[in-house]
């Protein structure tokens, strides 16, 4: 039996077989639901080997759970003897205004748990969230070791038997200076097929342990079904260890995601009689479309989720001077610099690294948090003020998740991390314990009242150093790492709470950060770490498969020795999302800084289409190394209304001698900023290259009323 429940563009799709009581469960792009084949969504295939019984929509396992018997013990907790035992017993859609949510209970009589899946949607999104919850409904307490966000089984669920070739898997390897690389293969790559007697479990485990959520991969998957042209995509809130399962089990594929298990992160937690634990959300959607376009619905759901304060819409231009003094500010350089960034039409202007070092950076340890009166003699409070008078905002960094051996709160051993109880140290660095509120309450007084009293109106938020697997103080190292984690996100809302002007960048050595969760808290995210290397536009185009454009900061560094086209390459590099200008611009000759200013001027006249439009093409699939780059890549972005049209196109060391893209109609060209002949020849731009090695234009096109021309 199926049961299906409609959201905007996407269908929940529940079939229960009678004879097991089993269900399992699907998204499906929103009027394809009547496509579903019931027999694949029960497992129907038989051989002589009989048939299996279908995947339970709920994943669970406690301690003392039999693994299912087809060699996955040890690899996976899928399937276990508590999931099989899970019957739904109860769904209930609640309507609003403004949201839909879909509340599926399940009950497992033998063990005595409740379970809860959740699936909720604003009004004209996309996508969905998904989250769920158990509860310990017996009498003696539980240790849980397995509870995903999400579940999605038997994919694709249009077919009988897949094509392992026809089916691909897609996700984004994540680096420090080498983010969101994708990686798309087909499912056959993994042995993901069925065997001679649809027997044996076949997986692909992926994820991060610690507190650098987006190091090796970025919390995302997608399932690709070429024969349909039908897109599963999920990304997960992963604010420490987190996991994704892609696999195949007994005639379909499925994925989950989630806080990373026993297994894999060190997870367990202990349920008491009537406790409950929840999980973090996950976001779906299923499109009958592109990558691109399921990519889309995920990053236009978490923007949605998301309260920019007062002036960000405008998507302001900043300048970090730490390309300039790299980590060496002081109130003389900022005087110097400032007057160039005032015409330049900066907004925010951010101190960075080393305001709290004595200038001879003598000592220039984490977790003190005082300004250096040589560098500062009137305070931070003096650089707001000067900042102000000039039309700015003040900005400053800040790292308050470390500690350096040697500050004085470093002391405290007893408000640091340990594990076995040893302190947790990473050659001279250590880690405050969120979870202590002598370390919130310190952290309340150095970061928040200094904002308040100095009167700072940007925090760039780091973190340059990941925890490890776990720490003490819990049932698991994992669960103390997840509550710590939960105080680190406490902290973050109380900063916002108690400032609710400021301006945040989130920034984790650069990129290692990217995660729904911490990308709400932000108005801005730091791409990466990539400054003044030409591979920065190659992942700065690459991102925007994972975030918006609008909320992702990319350098724009520009060096006073630079040629006149490396400097519109550092610019237009900048303009792929929020502009943020550095290096020494004082000092850079004329001509370079005729440069910049027109290319803060493009760039304002093109905020409109940056902020709200959509990305309809990436073109970087032949770029295989960041640090040899010898090509060409591209990006196409479309205004909201699709009126406009912007194309970058960039080449490094490539001998190509043209850049085409198709357009979605006839376009004619209304601005460019850079170099290099532009042609539009019905549907298809063309840009031809300047013979520079480091090549880079954005032209702006707008689509033409033929019938007016005419005229």
């Amino acid at each position: 039996m199926m049961k299906i429940f409609s959201f905007d563009g996407v269908d929940a799709v529940y079939a229960t077989e009678e004879s097991s009581g089993r269900t399992s469960f699907v998204i499906v792009p929103g009027g394809m639901a009547d496509r579903v084949s019931e027999t694949t969504m029960l497992c129907g295939n038989r051989t002589e080997y009989g048939k299996r019984p279908p995947e339970s929509m709920f994943q669970v396992s406690f301690s003392g759970d039999s693994p299912s018997r087809d060699f996955s013990a040890g690899m996976s907790f899928r399937n276990s003897e508590t999931a099989g035992r899970m019957r739904v017993t109860d769904q209930k859609m609640r309507e609003t205004e403004t949201e839909k949510e879909l509340v599926t209970t399940l009950f497992d009589e033998a063990g005595q748990v409740e379970a809860k899946q959740h699936l909720l949607q604003k009004k004209g999104a996309s996508a969905i969230e998904c989250w769920n919850e158990v509860t310990n409904a017996g009498k003696t307490s539980r240790m849980l070791e397995y509870l995903p966000s999400f579940s999605l089984s038997y994919i694709s669920p249009f077919a009988a038997v897949n094509d392992p070739d026809k089916i691909l898997m897609h996700r984004f390897r994540n680096y420090w200076s080498g983010e969101a690389r994708k990686e798309s293969l087909p499912v056959s790559h993994f042995a993901m097929e069925d065997s001679w007697s649809y027997f044996g479990y076949r997986m692909e485990r992926f994820g991060q342990v610690g507190s650098m959520p987006a190091r090796g991969f970025l919390p995302f998957v997608a399932l690709e079904d070429l024969s349909e042209g039908v897109v599963w995509a999920a990304t997960i809130e992963a604010p420490g260890s987190w996991q994704i399962e892609a696999g195949h089990r007994t005639c379909g594929l499925h994925l989950s995601g989630g806080l990373a298990d026993y297994n894999f992160g060190h997870w367990r937690k202990e349920l008491a009689p009537g406790e409950s634990f929840s999980t973090h959300r996950a976001f779906l959607t299923s499109v009958k479309g592109s990558l691109l376009d399921a990519c889309r619905a995920l990053a236009e759901y978490g923007w949605s989720k998301i309260l920019p304060p007062p002036g960000e819409e405008e998507l302001p231009i900043l300048y970090n001077e730490y390309l300039c003094t790299n980590g060496n500010p002081t109130m003389e350089e900022i005087r110097r610099q400032m007057p160039f960034c005032r015409e330049a039409g900066v907004k925010y202007f951010v101190v960075d690294d080393g305001w709290f070092a004595d200038k001879q950076k003598k000592r220039h340890h984490l977790g003190d948090w005082r300004a250096d009166k040589e560098r500062f003699p009137d305070g931070l409070k003096g650089f707001s003020e000067y900042a102000a008078a000039n039309g700015m905002k003040a900005g400053i960094w800040y790292e308050f998740e470390n500690v350096t051996e040697g500050a004085e709160v470093s002391a405290r051993k007893d408000w640091m991390h340990t594990l076995d109880g040893n302190l947790i140290r990473h050659e001279d660095r250590i880690f405050p314990d969120f979870r202590k509120k002598e370390v919130t309450d310190y952290l309340t007084e150095r970061v928040i009242g200094e904002i308040k009293e100095s009167g700072i109106g940007y925090l760039k938020i780091d973190y340059n150093e990941n925890i490890g697997m776990g720490v003490d103080g819990a049932e698991s190292p994992g669960e103390g790492l997840r509550q710590h984690m939960e105080n680190v996100l406490r902290f973050y809302r109380k900063i916002r709470e108690e400032c609710p002007d400021l301006v945040m960048e989130i920034c984790s050595s650069g990129g290692m950060r990217h995660e729904p969760l911490f990308l709400s808290l932000g108005s801005m995210v730091s791409f990466s770490d990539l400054h003044f290397t030409p591979e920065a536009a190659v992942v700065a185009c690459d991102l925007h498969y994972f975030m918006l454009p609008r909320q992702m900061q990319v350098w724009s560094y520009i060096h006073p020795s630079y040629s006149e086209e490396r400097a519109i390459y550092a610019m237009a590099q900048g303009m792929l999302g929020r502009l943020c200008l550095s290096g020494d611009l004082a000092a850079c000759p004329g001509n370079i800084r005729q440069i910049v200013r027109e290319g803060t001027e493009f760039y304002r006249g093109i905020t409109s289409v940056v902020r709200d439009g959509k990305t309809v093409a990436i073109h970087t699939e032949g770029i295989t190394s960041l640090c040899n780059l010898h090509s060409s890549f591209s990006l196409l972005r479309l205004s909201e209304d699709g009126n406009k049209a912007l194309f970058y196109a960039f080449r490094v060391r490539g001998k190509e001698t043209s850049i085409t893209s198709t357009l979605p109609g006839e376009y004619r060209v209304t601005g460019q900023y850079g170099r290099g002949r532009v042609s539009v020849d019905g549907n298809t731009v063309t840009v031809y290259p300047t013979e520079t090695d480091t090549f880079a234009t954005v032209v702006l096109l707008e689509k033409t009323n033929r019938t007016e021309e005419r005229q």
